[in-house]
Order: C-alpha cells, then sequence, then structure tokens
C-alpha cells in the first residue's frame, strides 16, 4: 500500500503540469498588423481571477496487474499585480479554493473520494515576470500542514507549468495572423519529498487572428509540440523512484489584447513514463496519463 501512495501523489502532481470555453463569437479572424509586439499592459493593484480544472486518467501495471485511476481538480485562483516596473513585474498568485476527486484505488485502500480545501490563505507563489509574459522566477509560501491532501495541492501550486498557463510568453515582434515561433521550456513538473522531475518542452506557436469572446477582444493562440520528454529521480513518502518519458501537448490559448492576460486557454497532454523504484521493492511500473486542463477568466 505503501508504495501505491507514493505513486498517487506523483501521478496526481504529473496530471497537473501542462495547461476556455468555447467561443461565444464565430472564428478567430484576421485583423491589420500590429504596430508593435504584444505585451503585458497591466498596472499595480490589477487584479484577475480564474478557475482551473483539470481531469486526468492514469494508467499503471505493477505487479502484474493494471490499474485505472482518475482525478480531477478544481481551483479558484486570485491573481494580483504587486508591482510593476518598465523592466518586470511581480505578481502574487493565492489559491482561494480546491476541490480534488479521486476514482479507482481500491487496491491502495482507499474508496472513491471528493474533499474540499478552503483554507488556502496561506498558500500563494510570487513571481518576477518580464513584459513579454516570461517567469523569470517564483517561489511558494506555504503552511506546514503534512496532510496528504495539503501535500497534493502544494504539489500542484509548485509545479511551473501550471504558473504558465496562466502567462502567455510572447514573441518580440508583432503578431500576423498565421505567424509561427517556437517556444524552448525547462519545468520542474514534479518536487518530492528529496530530488525534481524535469520537463523539457519544444512548443510550436501559431498566431491565429482576433476573436471577441467571453466579453473580451482576444488575440488566439494554438500551441503543439514538437518535442516533450521527462526525467528525474526522487523520494517520495521514503521510496526512491526514478522517472523517464515523453508525450504531446496541445492547446489553445485566448488571450485579452488590451492586458496581455489570458482569458481561456484548454489543454490537453498525452504522457507514457517509466518508474523505476529502487529499494525493498524494486520495479519498473510503466505509467500512461491523459491530461485535460481549462483555465478561465473569472468575473
Amino acid at each position: 500500500m505503501k508504495y501505491i501512495l507514493a505513486l498517487l501523489c506523483v501521478f496526481f502532481a504529473v496530471s497537473a503540469q501542462a495547461q476556455k470555453t468555447k467561443p461565444t463569437k464565430n472564428q478567430a479572424t484576421s485583423a491589420s498588423a500590429a504596430t508593435e509586439a504584444q505585451t503585458l499592459r497591466i498596472k499595480k493593484g490589477d487584479v484577475f481571477k480564474y478557475a482551473l480544472n483539470v481531469d486526468s486518467k492514469q494508467s499503471v501495471s505493477a505487479m502484474g496487474m493494471e490499474q485505472t485511476t482518475s482525478t480531477g481538480s478544481d481551483m479558484k485562483i486570485l491573481l494580483t499585480a504587486n508591482d510593476v516596473t518598465p523592466t518586470s513585474s511581480t505578481l502574487e498568485m493565492k489559491y482561494q479554493s480546491a476541490k480534488v476527486s479521486m476514482k479507482g484505488m481500491a487496491m491502495a485502500g482507499m474508496p472513491d473520494t471528493t474533499f474540499s480545501i478552503n483554507n488556502l490563505e496561506s498558500l500563494t507563489d510570487v513571481m518576477t515576470v518580464l513584459p513579454n509574459g516570461t517567469i523569470t522566477n517564483h517561489k511558494i509560501k506555504s503552511s506546514e500542514s503534512t496532510s496528504m491532501q495539503d501535500q497534493l495541492v502544494k504539489q500542484i501550486a509548485g509545479n511551473s507549468s501550471l504558473m504558465r498557463t496562466l502567462l502567455v510568453e510572447f514573441p518580440d515582434k508583432p503578431l500576423t495572423a498565421g505567424m509561427e515561433w517556437k517556444k524552448n521550456t525547462h519545468d520542474t513538473t514534479l518536487k518530492g519529498e528529496k530530488g525534481s522531475v524535469i520537463t523539457n518542452t519544444t512548443m510550436k506557436m501559431l498566431y491565429a487572428g482576433t476573436i471577441d469572446t467571453m466579453g473580451y477582444k482576444c488575440g488566439k493562440i494554438e500551441f503543439k509540440s514538437e518535442k516533450m520528454n521527462t526525467t528525474g529521480s526522487l523520494n517520495q513518502m521514503g521510496m526512491e523512484m526514478s522517472v523517464e518519458g515523453d508525450g504531446i501537448i496541445n492547446g489553445t490559448c485566448y488571450y485579452e489584447i488590451s492586458t496581455g492576460m489570458p482569458v481561456c486557454v484548454k489543454t490537453f497532454t498525452q504522457m507514457d513514463q517509466r518508474m523505476s523504484m529502487s529499494g525493498q521493492q524494486e520495479m519498473v511500473i510503466p505509467v500512461s496519463v491523459d491530461m485535460t486542463s481549462i483555465l478561465t477568466r473569472t468575473k
């Protein structure tokens, strides 16, 4: 049971890594060429509210058995611009509440369950961001709670890929419909009690034009991975694990042109991983993860 519980923490955090509702009007249309590059156009004190939904399905083969589990989370997020200068901005993200569901975990001795966490005021993420949306630093501040529920939420919050769903990294040239560019990322997608797992991704980006949706004038960016691989090692609940694998990611982002801030981001991720465990129980565990995440601006 111990190794299964350890894996559950890993699976849930991995599922949260990579990140709409349907547009309310028409398809994206071409607009006249922009005369300057898109940037974040925010001011000190600006507040943005988001809802983040993550649903994932994990298939695990271990000890001659295959187990399929599903997890889901709904989080309410508040993002505040604490400081804004011409060269960088400081954004503080607070997790207001979280609802988590887990199914298919009978092998771990756990019934299907859903629980809510509302006392997340102490869990914040302070980010330093460049004008083009690149996150140069982020630091998690949280309580010292060691409960499994709080640890799961912290795993999600500590995922730097999650931070990237909240901000678009714009190119340094004016955007025109049909414009393509590539983005390389190097993310810590999972931290254990010791060690970490790193995901390296090369993403192809396409600017599809402008669209009016959800009450905002938005730019539409479509993205898909050309390469995504994961590697690392960690200690979870006293168990040593090494992780490697690859996958694909694709999705669509609608961002508010006037501020550069996301309005809606939908992402699909599929990953095939191999977890090698050492210690009292040595084994290689194939893991397949399918995950859909939806980030939506709320009023």
